[in-house]
């Protein structure tokens, strides 16, 4: 199969399909039997993607900039012949970086199926895998309807799993606030804020394809989807709200232990000013040093000192600063 191909299937209508290997095979999918469609899956960044559009598939220039643009933002549009559907998808379970975010633009015929990816869309392998246990999508619609819910499963995966670490920090922050919990509590929330704005339009999306002329059961489906990413979007919201508390507590906690640092050093310095003036005072050395000649000098000097701390403790301690 020509590189630019990922997956290329005549599917037959009833969830099975024949791989398509070669060119000539797509051209002569023209004239499929009634019920049978083509879905052609291809990567992006492969070189001769646009000529091979314009030669052997034929679309419109409009169509084919559409479907290689690098513009992601969830679109859902009508033009002659079909419709443009562009989807954003995460691929795993945790975003370490902008590759686990994809999205994919799919043109879609009343018998021909053609999807653009630059990354590899793991939604995109599942339909493939269904395809080759003979369960796979038996109509155009039917195709658009399961990638959409692959995609929004794996979107409530990691949301799921965006909630389970969430809960995990809040444990950690209950028994110590450490670098440990500061930095896994900084990485659940960029990934929320990164997935939240990824997935927000395609809400709308989902929304605004309910108008539209669809079957009576994919309308449904497609209300289940949109329903279920509002769901998935709510719940990181409250992530985000519980996230931003446990920030308020690792903030408070850490100015309250800076605030009794800071207590502890100014009460120590309190205790020792009038010793440290006393010693001071008694060392000037103006005229001598007071008491030079006497040998228990020294030690009425230390006791005073004592007496005077433990004045001091006592004064401090009467007035609650101890």
């Amino acid at each position: 199969m020509n590189s630019i191909f990922t997956h290329g299937f005549i599917l037959d209508g009833l969830g099975g399909a024949k791989e398509v290997h070669k060119n000539k095979e797509i051209k002569a999918s023209k004239d499929l039997p009634s019920g049978q469609f083509t879905w052609m899956h291809l990567d992006a960044s492969k070189p001769g993607i646009m000529e091979w559009l314009q030669s052997s598939i034929k679309l419109s220039k409009i169509v084919i900039d559409e479907l290689l643009s690098e513009e992601n933002r969830p679109q859902f549009r009508y033009y002659e012949g079909g419709v443009l559907i562009t989807l954003r998808s995460v691929n795993f379970d945790d975003i370490v970086d902008p590759s686990d975010l994809g999205s994919i633009h799919v043109w879609i015929e009343e018998d021909r199926i053609i999807s653009i990816a630059k990354e590899q869309i793991m939604a995109i392998e599942d339909i493939a895998r269904e395809i080759e246990e003979k369960r796979g999508p038996v109509d155009a619609e039917d195709f658009l309807i399961q990638l959409i819910i692959k995609i929004n499963k794996r979107i409530g995966d990691i949301v799921s799993k965006i909630e389970d670490e969430v809960d995990q920090v809040e444990d950690l922050i209950l028994d110590e606030t450490s670098q440990e919990s500061r930095k896994a509590l900084s990485k659940v929330r960029r990934n929320m804020i990164v997935l939240r704005r990824y997935i927000l339009p395609q809400r709308d999306m989902l929304l605004r394809m309910l108008a539209e002329n669809l079957g009576g059961k994919y309308k449904v489906m497609i209300r289940d989807a949109g329903e279920k990413l509002v769901r998935c979007i709510e719940d990181l919201d409250v992530a985000r709200d519980r996230g931003m508390l446990i920030q308020e507590e690792i903030t408070n906690r850490i100015s309250e232990h800076t605030n009794k640092t800071m207590y502890t050093m100014t009460m120590v310095a309190t205790i020792f000013l009038p010793l440290t003036f006393l010693t001071g005072l008694l060392g000037i050395n103006v005229g001598g040093i007071p008491g030079s000649d006497n040998p228990v000098a020294f030690i009425i000097v230390c006791l005073i000192s004592i007496g005077i701390a433990i004045i001091e403790y006592l004064f401090f301690k009467r007035k609650h600063y101890l």
